[in-house]
């Protein structure tokens, strides 16, 4: 199956434009940019998660602390309401 019937061209202008371009250094500039922005904000997102992740932890821990302190509280009083 020949695809070259099919194949749409590019004027040469067009072409000779992206060549310059691409010879100029412009683009990979943008794109080393566009990699740091990137990097930096992964980065950044990663350590928001990180912190969030962290204070969820706290959160458990005081929550399961205060459980635990009830318990042993309603124990108590229990084994207090016995005795009389």
């Amino acid at each position: 199956m020949c695809f070259s019937k099919y194949q749409q061209r590019l004027p040469y202008d067009l072409l000779s434009s992206l060549a310059n371009v691409l010879l100029d250094g412009t683009v990979f500039e943008i794109v080393a940019s566009l990699r740091e922005v990137q990097q930096l904000e992964e980065r950044n997102l990663s350590n928001k998660r990180i912190k969030l992740i962290n204070e969820h932890k706290c959160r458990f821990v005081s929550i399961f602390t205060f459980i635990y302190f009830l318990f042993i509280l309603c124990f108590w009083f229990y084994k207090i309401q016995l005795k009389f």
